[in-house]
């Protein structure tokens, strides 16, 4: 007698896979657009509390300092003097004594050594008080980045970058 047994073809395994493949390509660059947004969120918090630390210390002293241990506040991560290292970004505390502009930043680390490689810097600026998220022209990753955050604005001190202001 002839049994019936139901199986899947090559050709419907071929199907699936195949479509399988295309979601997954469709999905990844967005999900991992999601994870960088995250990173950014988490260091637009920190530079926040760490420029409020430096208002602190201003009114105390008079002047701004570019010493984790002046300030009255803790960051987890590696402190390496004027910064402090996350995992995929770190704290700077390098520009605040800058006679032009009186920054604190995190940067993204990125991920090579080409324009193009999803650096991004979230900037407040302590004599102005406004934060920026700076993405460089010629990377379309660190762009799509800040893109997420709001409108672009011309930056007030860097021709080759494309600033975004937060909130």
């Amino acid at each position: 007698m002839y049994q019936n047994k139901q199986a899947f073809t090559l050709i419907e395994l071929l199907v699936v896979v195949l479509i399988i493949g295309i979601l997954a390509a469709v999905a990844l660059p967005q999900y991992q657009l999601a994870v960088e947004k995250a990173h950014a969120s988490e260091a637009i918090t920190q530079v926040k509390a760490l420029a409020d630390a430096e208002k602190v210390y201003y009114l105390a002293n008079g002047e701004y300092t570019n010493s984790f241990a002046d300030l009255d506040i803790d960051f987890l991560g590696s402190n390496r003097g004027i910064e402090v290292h996350q995992n995929y970004w770190y704290l700077s505390l390098g520009q605040v004594k800058n006679i032009k502009n009186e920054r604190v930043f995190a940067a993204r680390t990125g991920q090579g050594q080409s324009k193009d490689d999803g650096r991004w810097y979230i900037v407040y600026s302590l004599t102005d008080d406004t934060m920026y998220c700076e993405a460089h022209n010629a990377d379309s990753k660190s762009m799509k980045i800040c893109k997420t955050f709001g409108k672009a604005v011309s930056c007030p001190y860097l021709g080759e970058y494309t600033c975004f202001r937060l909130p």
